[in-house]
C-alpha cells in the first residue's frame, strides 16, 4: 500500500528474519543444530503464535530454544534490550456490550438510554485499580474506545466499549475482570439495560528463561546491553515461551513512539 506503514517496526522483523535464514541456509552444510524460522502473524490482532503452536510449528523438528526480537525505540540505537524473567505483560482485549431502549429525546422516560450507561461504567471501572488492587502491583485497565448513539435527539439504544486489561499476574487480571462485570451488572440494574462482557485476545505473560538470559548476556559486550524493565505492552511469543525455553529481547532503534505517524 504505497504510502502507509504498520509503524511498529514489523517490516523490520520479517527483514531481520528473512537475511538470516539466507544467512544460515547458505552455511547449511556446516550447521550442528536444526534451525525453525517462525514467521508469526496476527500479533495484533487474533494473535498467530497459538495457531502455529497447534499446527506443529515447534514440533516438527522439535524446537528446544526460541529467540525472538522487537526494535524498540526505547533502547538506544545500536544495543540490545534484555532482561531475566517477565518482560511483558499478560493482556486481554475485553468489551461491554450494552443494549438499552431508544426513544425520541424529548421523550427520555420511554427510553433505556445505553449511552448513559456506558458513561457511568466507565467511570465506575475507573476506581477499580485504586481501590481494588494493591498499589504496589503493576496493573492497567485502560478504556480506549466507546461507541454509542445515532443522533443527538435519539435516547441511545446500544453502546460498545473496548478495553484491555494487562498485568504480571494471572490472579490480578482475574479480579479486575471480575470487577469489571460485577460493575457491568450494577449498571444494568441502576439503568434497566442488558450487558453482555466477551473478549476478542488475551496472551499470556511473557517470561525469559534464564538460562538463555545468561548466554544471550555473555555473547555482548558490557556497552551493547541495555538493560530494560518490564512493560506493559504484550506480546505472543509469550506461546512460544511457555511451550519450550524462550527469550525475547528488544533491538534498540533510538526513536520512537511505537504505533506513531512521526
Amino acid at each position: 500500500h504505497p504510502g502507509f506503514m504498520h509503524a511498529c517496526g514489523h517490516d523490520g522483523h520479517m527483514a531481520v528474519a528473512l537475511g538470516f535464514a539466507k544467512f544460515v541456509s547458505e552455511r547449511k552444510a556446516n550447521l550442528k543444530s536444526n534451525f525453525v524460522f517462525l514467521f508469526q502473524p496476527a500479533e495484533e490482532t487474533i494473535g498467530g503464535a497459538q495457531q502455529m503452536i497447534k499446527e506443529g510449528a515447534l514440533a516438527n523438528p522439535r524446537v528446544d530454544e526460541v529467540y525472538g526480537i522487537h526494535l524498540w525505540p526505547d533502547v538506544p540505537k545500536g544495543k540490545v534490550g534484555l532482561k531475566d524473567g517477565p518482560l511483558m505483560a499478560n493482556m486481554c482485549d475485553m468489551n461491554i456490550h450494552i443494549v438499552g431502549k431508544s426513544a425520541h429525546g424529548a421523550a427520555p422516560q420511554e427510553g433505556s438510554d445505553a449511552l448513559l450507561a456506558a458513561a457511568n461504567f466507565i467511570v465506575q471501572a475507573n476506581s477499580i485499580l485504586s481501590r481494588n488492587i494493591d498499589p504496589s502491583t503493576p496493573a492497567v485497565l485502560n478504556i480506549g474506545r466507546l461507541i454509542a448513539g445515532d443522533a443527538r435527539n435519539i435516547v441511545c439504544e446500544e453502546a460498545i466499549i473496548e478495553g484491555t486489561i494487562r498485568s504480571f499476574d494471572d490472579d490480578v487480571s482475574a479480579l479486575i475482570k471480575s470487577r469489571v462485570k460485577q460493575i457491568a451488572r450494577g449498571i444494568d440494574q441502576s439503568f434497566s439495560t442488558k450487558s453482555e462482557y466477551y473478549e476478542t485476545m488475551g496472551y499470556p505473560v511473557l517470561t525469559n528463561n534464564s538460562l538463555l538470559y545468561s548466554r544471550i548476556a555473555k555473547r555482548f559486550d558490557e556497552n551493547e546491553i541495555f538493560k530494560v524493565k518490564a512493560v506493559m505492552m504484550a506480546e505472543d511469543f509469550a506461546y512460544f515461551a511457555k511451550e519450550t525455553k524462550g527469550i525475547f529481547a528488544f533491538i534498540g532503534t533510538g526513536g520512537g513512539p511505537l504505533h506513531s505517524n512521526v
